[in-house]
């Protein structure tokens, strides 16, 4: 059977309740499994990172009915009745776009949401969406506030989202939970479950979709199998990097003997100074097995105007091209990734010092495309750098899930990385590199490395 690459509806594999524990990244503020409506007995939607999803069985088969192009990040959704539907997503520019289907999703219309720049920056990239009729509809968007406030921007709509008008200004928000409960007694409910292997460290959370039939005296699972047991973890605690990957018997020594659980991988990139022809599956199985996480990285093209790597293979300062560089760059990250057995995880990219003024429009392109790309792969993107230039990835369409922020102040905390604001990355999404190369014996092996404390994303 043909489809149209754009408008088409993307069949998934059973959801199996046992098959269906998701482990859940650190990535944006919103956890992986994070809205669901059941609109009846039998049919109803799910919002599961970036993919909104379909079932017309119950939650035994599920559908991905996302409107192309893959990769945007998803900020709200709301269907009146199994036809008709509206989302709200990341657009290619910095305002959100709205998509909308009369048809279950197998078509959708896209057409620009009218934010202001202003509004735009406070935009929290959440929002709720509400419908009375196919016609008459609100939209609140959220606003980036403490958990103090919760306010968001009120919209509406009369002619079936084609145009929005501006409500009023920013109004208190309210948030809700618990089971959505239909007449007949069924229902599904969102639960979310945490675990550490250690005091902080080593820590999981997992989510599930969870049905009842009988008004919720009992439950069971039709969480669809979203991820696979290789995703990513909260890795909390202490880490290192180093150019060459240690042997497997020289990382069960250190994994024994000294206070380090995360270490990098360098797994390639034109710009890798280390050949690594030890790194292999085989390798990484080993290692994760001794009880190692990894935070992968790629060490592509560099920046135009990059201070700190002379010699180094750049990309281009026309925006443009520097986003195609970026989803070229993380097509092949995710590709290599894979061979080691690494799917659905995370991958840093290493973008070293560069001067803000000079090139930030195009280094802004290139992250953009690299984390939508490794979204559209089903993988979560960081990037590594200075606390100078990470303010330049937190506006754009696509920021990084984590930053890996490079400063060598002796403190092993992700936190007071000046110039970096500490209310950007704070849902565990940050790695500090606080203590440059130097030489670590633990257990008669001595590695050269840098030194890490994490409280974000890492390979299971």
């Amino acid at each position: 059977m043909s489809y149209d690459s754009r408008f088409t509806r993307r069949p998934m594999g059973l959801g199996i309740a046992a098959l269906a524990l998701a482990t859940i990244p650190a990535a944006v503020a919103a956890p992986q499994l994070r809205s669901v409506r059941l609109l009846a007995p039998n049919t109803g939607w799910l919002l599961a990172g970036n993919h909104l999803l379909w079932t017309s069985s119950a939650g035994f088969q599920w559908t991905d009915i996302t409107p192309a192009p893959e990769g945007r990040t998803l900020y709200g959704v709301f269907f009146l009745d199994a036809s008709h539907g509206w989302l709200l997503r990341s657009a290619s520019a910095e305002t959100p776009e709205l998509a909308r289907t009369s048809d279950g999703g197998a078509h959708w219309s896209i057409s620009a949401f009218p934010l202001s720049a202003q509004d735009s920056a406070g935009f929290g990239r959440a929002a709720t969406l509400n419908f009375t009729d196919a016609e008459h509809g609100s939209a609140m968007l959220r606003l980036t506030t403490s958990s103090n406030f919760g306010f968001g921007l009120p919209f509406t709509t009369a002619d079936g989202g084609v145009t929005w008008t501006r409500a009023s200004s920013a109004l208190r928000v309210a948030n809700h939970s618990g089971p959505e409960i239909l007449g007949n007694g069924q229902g599904w409910v969102l639960t979310s479950e945490g675990h550490c292997i250690g005091f902080k460290t080593g820590c999981t959370l997992q989510q599930k979709l969870l049905a009842t039939s009988d008004s919720g005296r009992s439950f069971h699972d039709i969480t669809p199998a979203l991820a696979s047991p290789e995703s990513t973890e909260i890795g909390m605690g202490q880490g290192f990097d180093q150019c060459s990957i240690g042997s497997t018997g020289a990382m069960q020594t250190w994994y024994s003997s000294s206070p380090y659980r995360y270490a990098n991988a360098y797994i390639g990139g034109i710009n890798r100074a280390c050949s690594q022809p030890g790194l292999s599956s085989s390798w990484v199985n080993t290692v994760v097995a001794q009880g190692w996480r990894l935070f992968p990285t790629w060490v592509g093209p560099q920046a135009p105007c990059v201070t700190s790597c002379p010699g180094c293979s750049h990309f281009s300062n026309n925006s443009s091209t520097a986003a195609t560089q970026g989803t070229n760059n993380a097509n092949t990250a995710a590709s290599v990734a894979a061979k080691l057995g690494l799917t659905n995880t995370i991958i840093y990219y290493d973008m070293e010092v560069y001067s803000s003024g000079s090139c930030a429009a195009a280094v802004q392109a290139f992250v953009n495309s690299w984390t939508a790309q490794l979204h559209a792969k089903g993988n979560l993107a960081g990037v590594y750098g200075s606390p100078y230039n990470a303010s330049d990835w937190a506006s754009i369409s696509n920021p990084p899930d984590d930053v890996w922020i490079a400063d060598w102040n002796d403190q092993d905390t992700v936190w007071n990385l000046s110039p970096l604001s500490n209310g950007l990355w704070v849902n565990n999404q940050r790695l500090h590199q606080y203590v440059g190369g130097h030489n670590e014996t633990w257990g008669g092996v001595t590695f050269n490395i840098d030194t890490d404390v994490l409280d974000g994303s890492v390979t299971p």
